[in-house]
Protein backbone atom coordinates (compact mmCIF):
# COMPACT_ATOMS: atom_id res chain seq x y z
CA UNK A 1 0.00 0.00 0.00
CA UNK A 2 2.73 2.46 0.95
CA UNK A 3 4.70 1.57 -2.17
CA UNK A 4 1.62 2.30 -4.29
CA UNK A 5 0.94 5.64 -2.60
CA UNK A 6 4.50 6.89 -2.18
CA UNK A 7 6.70 5.12 -4.76
CA UNK A 8 9.41 7.80 -4.84
CA UNK A 9 9.71 7.97 -1.05
CA UNK A 10 9.99 4.19 -0.79
CA UNK A 11 12.65 4.11 -3.50
CA UNK A 12 14.69 6.75 -1.65
CA UNK A 13 14.48 4.70 1.58
CA UNK A 14 15.57 1.53 -0.19
CA UNK A 15 18.50 3.30 -1.86
CA UNK A 16 19.53 4.82 1.48
CA UNK A 17 19.52 1.42 3.21
CA UNK A 18 21.44 -0.13 0.30
CA UNK A 19 24.00 2.68 0.35
CA UNK A 20 24.45 2.35 4.12
CA UNK A 21 24.93 -1.42 3.78
CA UNK A 22 27.63 -0.94 1.15
CA UNK A 23 29.46 1.58 3.32
CA UNK A 24 29.34 -0.80 6.29
CA UNK A 25 31.12 -3.41 4.19
CA UNK A 26 34.17 -1.14 3.89
CA UNK A 27 36.47 -0.64 6.88
CA UNK A 28 38.30 2.66 6.52
CA UNK A 29 41.69 2.31 8.18
CA UNK A 30 43.91 5.29 8.97
CA UNK A 31 47.48 4.01 9.13
CA UNK A 32 50.91 5.43 9.87
CA UNK A 33 52.99 5.41 6.68
CA UNK A 34 55.50 2.93 8.13
CA UNK A 35 52.75 0.32 8.50
CA UNK A 36 51.18 0.38 5.05
CA UNK A 37 52.97 -2.68 3.62
CA UNK A 38 52.14 -4.75 6.69
CA UNK A 39 48.48 -3.74 6.56
CA UNK A 40 48.19 -4.48 2.86
CA UNK A 41 49.33 -8.03 3.62
CA UNK A 42 46.80 -8.32 6.46
CA UNK A 43 44.10 -6.82 4.21
CA UNK A 44 44.56 -9.56 1.61
CA UNK A 45 44.25 -12.34 4.17
CA UNK A 46 41.34 -10.73 6.04
CA UNK A 47 39.29 -10.23 2.88
CA UNK A 48 39.62 -13.92 1.99
CA UNK A 49 37.45 -14.91 4.95
CA UNK A 50 35.29 -11.82 5.55
CA UNK A 51 32.59 -10.01 3.59
CA UNK A 52 34.11 -6.61 4.40
CA UNK A 53 36.91 -4.91 2.49
CA UNK A 54 39.62 -2.68 3.94
CA UNK A 55 40.48 0.76 2.61
CA UNK A 56 43.85 2.04 3.85
CA UNK A 57 44.55 5.77 4.11
CA UNK A 58 48.12 6.55 5.14
CA UNK A 59 50.00 9.53 6.50
CA UNK A 60 52.00 10.57 9.51
CA UNK A 61 50.45 9.57 12.84
CA UNK A 62 50.18 13.21 13.92
CA UNK A 63 48.48 14.32 10.70
CA UNK A 64 45.99 11.45 10.83
CA UNK A 65 45.22 12.26 14.48
CA UNK A 66 44.39 15.85 13.51
CA UNK A 67 42.14 14.61 10.69
CA UNK A 68 40.28 12.28 13.06
CA UNK A 69 39.81 15.10 15.57
CA UNK A 70 38.33 17.18 12.74
CA UNK A 71 35.82 14.47 11.89
CA UNK A 72 37.51 12.34 9.22
CA UNK A 73 35.38 9.17 8.78
CA UNK A 74 37.86 6.48 9.83
CA UNK A 75 36.85 3.22 11.51
CA UNK A 76 40.24 2.11 12.87
CA UNK A 77 43.48 3.99 13.53
CA UNK A 78 46.95 2.44 13.49
CA UNK A 79 49.52 4.77 15.01
CA UNK A 80 53.30 4.38 15.09
CA UNK A 81 53.21 5.69 18.65
CA UNK A 82 50.63 5.13 21.38
CA UNK A 83 50.88 8.84 22.19
CA UNK A 84 48.47 9.68 19.37
CA UNK A 85 45.88 7.02 20.15
CA UNK A 86 45.99 8.23 23.77
CA UNK A 87 45.24 11.78 22.58
CA UNK A 88 42.14 10.57 20.75
CA UNK A 89 40.97 8.51 23.71
CA UNK A 90 41.35 11.53 25.98
CA UNK A 91 38.91 13.33 23.65
CA UNK A 92 36.33 10.62 24.18
CA UNK A 93 37.03 8.72 20.97
CA UNK A 94 37.36 4.97 20.62
CA UNK A 95 35.20 2.00 21.56
CA UNK A 96 38.00 0.40 23.59
CA UNK A 97 41.17 1.83 25.14
CA UNK A 98 44.19 1.99 22.78
CA UNK A 99 46.16 -1.25 22.51
CA UNK A 100 49.87 -1.67 21.88
CA UNK A 101 50.21 -4.48 19.37
CA UNK A 102 53.84 -4.37 18.24
CA UNK A 103 57.19 -2.56 18.54
CA UNK A 104 59.71 -1.27 16.03
CA UNK A 105 63.30 -0.06 16.34
CA UNK A 106 64.82 2.69 14.22
CA UNK A 107 67.53 1.98 11.68
CA UNK A 108 70.14 4.11 9.96
CA UNK A 109 70.84 3.95 6.23
CA UNK A 110 74.03 5.26 4.63
CA UNK A 111 75.16 5.33 1.01
CA UNK A 112 78.33 3.44 1.83
CA UNK A 113 79.70 1.30 4.62
CA UNK A 114 80.80 3.32 7.63
CA UNK A 115 82.14 2.63 11.09
CA UNK A 116 80.28 4.57 13.76
CA UNK A 117 77.12 6.35 12.51
CA UNK A 118 77.61 9.07 15.12
CA UNK A 119 81.17 9.73 13.99
CA UNK A 120 80.08 9.78 10.36
CA UNK A 121 77.23 12.23 11.00
CA UNK A 122 79.63 14.67 12.66
CA UNK A 123 82.16 14.43 9.82
CA UNK A 124 82.30 16.62 6.72
CA UNK A 125 81.74 13.52 4.59
CA UNK A 126 78.12 13.55 5.74
CA UNK A 127 76.40 16.61 4.30
CA UNK A 128 72.73 15.66 4.59
CA UNK A 129 70.62 13.59 7.01
CA UNK A 130 67.06 12.62 6.15
CA UNK A 131 64.50 12.19 8.94
CA UNK A 132 60.71 12.28 9.23
CA UNK A 133 59.19 15.44 10.67
CA UNK A 134 59.35 15.42 14.49
CA UNK A 135 56.04 16.35 16.08
CA UNK A 136 54.08 14.68 13.29
CA UNK A 137 55.88 11.42 12.61
CA UNK A 138 56.86 9.20 15.58
CA UNK A 139 59.94 7.94 13.75
CA UNK A 140 60.95 11.58 13.36
CA UNK A 141 60.68 11.98 17.13
CA UNK A 142 62.86 8.90 17.62
CA UNK A 143 65.38 10.12 15.05
CA UNK A 144 65.65 13.41 16.92
CA UNK A 145 66.06 11.52 20.17
CA UNK A 146 68.94 9.58 18.65
CA UNK A 147 70.55 12.75 17.28
CA UNK A 148 70.41 14.31 20.73
CA UNK A 149 72.75 11.54 21.93
CA UNK A 150 75.41 12.85 19.55
CA UNK A 151 74.84 16.58 20.11
CA UNK A 152 71.94 17.49 17.85
CA UNK A 153 73.09 21.10 17.43
CA UNK A 154 76.21 19.93 15.61
CA UNK A 155 74.18 18.32 12.82
CA UNK A 156 70.97 20.37 12.77
CA UNK A 157 72.05 22.23 9.62
CA UNK A 158 72.34 18.89 7.78
CA UNK A 159 68.77 17.76 8.46
CA UNK A 160 66.36 17.22 5.57
CA UNK A 161 62.77 16.63 6.72
CA UNK A 162 60.10 14.45 5.19
CA UNK A 163 56.49 14.99 6.24
CA UNK A 164 56.28 11.28 7.06
CA UNK A 165 58.48 8.18 6.96
CA UNK A 166 57.43 7.37 3.37
CA UNK A 167 58.95 10.66 2.18
CA UNK A 168 62.14 9.93 4.10
CA UNK A 169 62.27 6.56 2.37
CA UNK A 170 62.04 8.31 -0.98
CA UNK A 171 65.27 10.13 -0.08
CA UNK A 172 66.86 6.69 0.37
CA UNK A 173 65.49 5.40 -2.93
CA UNK A 174 66.80 8.45 -4.74
CA UNK A 175 70.10 8.56 -2.83
CA UNK A 176 69.44 12.26 -2.31
CA UNK A 177 70.82 12.28 1.26
CA UNK A 178 74.02 10.83 2.67
CA UNK A 179 72.28 9.26 5.67
CA UNK A 180 68.69 8.66 6.72
CA UNK A 181 66.97 7.42 9.85
CA UNK A 182 63.91 5.27 9.23
CA UNK A 183 61.94 2.30 10.55
CA UNK A 184 62.90 -1.36 10.66
CA UNK A 185 59.91 -2.22 8.46
CA UNK A 186 61.21 0.28 5.91
CA UNK A 187 64.57 -1.46 5.91
CA UNK A 188 62.86 -4.80 5.23
CA UNK A 189 61.17 -3.31 2.17
CA UNK A 190 63.99 -1.10 0.89
CA UNK A 191 66.84 -3.57 1.35
CA UNK A 192 65.48 -5.71 -1.48
CA UNK A 193 66.56 -2.97 -3.87
CA UNK A 194 69.15 -1.23 -1.68
CA UNK A 195 71.13 -3.87 0.25
CA UNK A 196 73.72 -1.45 1.63
CA UNK A 197 74.12 -0.05 4.16
CA UNK A 198 71.94 -0.49 7.25
CA UNK A 199 72.59 -0.19 11.00
CA UNK A 200 69.94 -0.96 13.60
CA UNK A 201 70.03 1.43 16.56
CA UNK A 202 70.42 -0.39 19.86
CA UNK A 203 67.41 -0.51 22.13
CA UNK A 204 69.66 0.77 24.92
CA UNK A 205 70.22 4.01 22.99
CA UNK A 206 66.72 4.60 21.65
CA UNK A 207 63.88 2.29 22.78
CA UNK A 208 61.63 0.63 20.25
CA UNK A 209 58.51 2.53 19.30
CA UNK A 210 55.27 1.09 20.72
CA UNK A 211 52.72 0.92 17.90
CA UNK A 212 49.06 1.09 18.92
CA UNK A 213 45.63 0.92 17.38
CA UNK A 214 42.28 2.41 18.35
CA UNK A 215 38.87 1.13 17.23
CA UNK A 216 36.86 4.22 16.33
CA UNK A 217 33.65 2.70 14.95
CA UNK A 218 31.76 -0.60 15.44
CA UNK A 219 32.19 -1.27 11.73
CA UNK A 220 35.83 -2.18 12.44
CA UNK A 221 35.11 -4.79 15.13
CA UNK A 222 35.53 -7.80 12.79
CA UNK A 223 39.04 -6.58 11.91
CA UNK A 224 39.76 -5.89 15.58
CA UNK A 225 38.75 -9.46 16.46
CA UNK A 226 40.85 -10.80 13.58
CA UNK A 227 43.91 -8.98 14.90
CA UNK A 228 43.37 -10.46 18.36
CA UNK A 229 44.06 -13.93 16.95
CA UNK A 230 47.86 -14.11 16.95
CA UNK A 231 47.88 -16.95 14.44
CA UNK A 232 46.29 -14.64 11.85
CA UNK A 233 49.01 -12.00 11.86
CA UNK A 234 52.15 -13.06 13.75
CA UNK A 235 54.02 -14.16 10.64
CA UNK A 236 53.14 -10.93 8.84
CA UNK A 237 54.51 -8.85 11.71
CA UNK A 238 57.74 -10.84 11.77
CA UNK A 239 58.15 -10.64 7.99
CA UNK A 240 57.94 -6.86 8.15
CA UNK A 241 60.50 -6.43 10.92
CA UNK A 242 58.22 -5.88 13.89
CA UNK A 243 58.78 -7.24 17.39
CA UNK A 244 56.33 -8.52 19.98
CA UNK A 245 58.49 -7.22 22.85
CA UNK A 246 59.80 -3.76 23.77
Amino acid sequence: MLLHLYPKACLIIVLFIYSFTLQAQVIRVAAASSMVDLLHEIKVEFEKTHHQTIEIISGSSGTLTNQILQGAPFDLFFSANIKYTDILKSKGMGIYPPEIFTYSPIVIWTKEAIGSPATYMLSESCQSIGIAQPGLAPFGDMALRYLQTITHESVSHKLVYGSNIAITNQYIYAGSVDLAITSKSSQVKLSRAIPCCWTEVSNSIVPKLPHAFLVLQPNALPLYEYLQEEKNTSRSFENHGYSSSP
